[in-house]
């Protein structure tokens, strides 16, 4: 298994996401993603339904650009 972050969700949930390679999983939810660029501050992702997000890190804070939602790395 690859490198476990945690995460509060906008809706104050926790989450817990794993990266394995380009793969990107939310253990808490069961959501798969597949990272398609990299580039440290931003990504590229594909979800399970084929749709494109943008993520942008500032710190501790992953804002998703394509639905505004934003979480808080711990």
């Amino acid at each position: 298994m690859g490198r476990i972050s945690s995460f509060f969700g906008p809706d104050g949930s926790m989450h817990q996401v794993t990266r394995n390679g380009s793969v990107v999983t939310d253990l808490s939810t069961g959501r798969s993603g597949f990272v398609v660029s990299d580039s440290g501050s931003t990504a590229m992702v594909t979800d399970q339904h084929g749709d494109l997000h943008q993520f942008m890190r500032n710190g501790s804070m992953t804002t998703d650009l394509s639905t505004g939602r934003s979480w808080f790395e711990i």
